[in-house]
């Protein structure tokens, strides 16, 4: 009975938790000691790390020193594409009751975050991140890019939202988003370095850098 359902288990795309903490143990798919907690039967609870970044303004660097508002839709701007870059951040601001640090998201508010955990995606594999349903019904809104390709290797950073009208606070190691591992076909090129991959082996909440991307530095087309 065994043998078969090992034959069977390897036909499934979806890792169980007994084949993600073995491979956790090998230090694959993700890094470090987990928690009962953090294990659920097809995936992992990623927790938060103290790592928030909080843009400066509702502005984007134009041209040279000029900034221009991306907020207001009721200016009409004229801007040199060419010239264009996100918005800039800077570290948010932790506070820290009963030995635990917290942080306060304002209702409307966007921050970046990031998880504790390291994911290592070997060849083979790709790992799909969500955000966790209790903090859902909170009214945060945890975005990220969901996918996460063969080679990645670093934290994941959360683009998060509150979404309610009051102040909630997010605490230092709380369980925010889940993240399933699939078995897949091997991959002819990895991400990662050799890839020129943007954000290879990142370790805290990281910005867009879109604005690497090849299309951000082609001629723009003539009307």
């Amino acid at each position: 009975m065994g043998f078969f359902r090992s034959i069977k288990d390897t036909l499934r795309p979806l890792l169980s938790d007994k084949s993600i903490l073995k491979m956790n143990q090998q230090q694959k798919l993700i890094h470090g000691k987990l928690t009962s907690q953090q294990v659920q039967p097809n995936s992992i609870d990623l927790t938060l790390a103290d790592s928030v970044k909080v843009p400066k303004n509702n502005y984007i660097y134009v041209s040279g020193s000029e900034m221009i508002p991306v907020m207001n839709p009721m200016i009409k701007m004229e801007y040199d594409v060419e010239q264009f870059k996100p918005a800039e951040y800077q570290p948010g601001k932790w506070r820290f009751a009963n030995h635990r640090k917290y942080y306060i998201l304002e209702p409307g508010k966007f921050v970046l975050m990031a998880s504790r955990e390291i994911l290592d995606i070997p060849n083979g594999y790709i790992g799909f991140v969500q955000g966790r349903s209790s903090i859902a019904r909170m009214g945060i809104q945890t975005e990220q890019a969901g996918l996460i390709d063969a080679g990645f290797t670093g934290t994941i950073t959360f683009e998060v939202i509150n979404n309610s009208e009051y102040p909630i606070l997010l605490f230092e190691g709380m369980r925010i988003a889940q993240v399933y591992f699939f078995k897949a076909q091997y991959a002819e090129k990895i991400y990662g370095i050799a890839k020129h991959s943007k954000y290879s082996r990142q370790i805290a909440a990281t910005e867009s850098r879109i604005h690497l991307d090849a299309e951000w530095h082609s001629p723009v087309p003539k009307e």
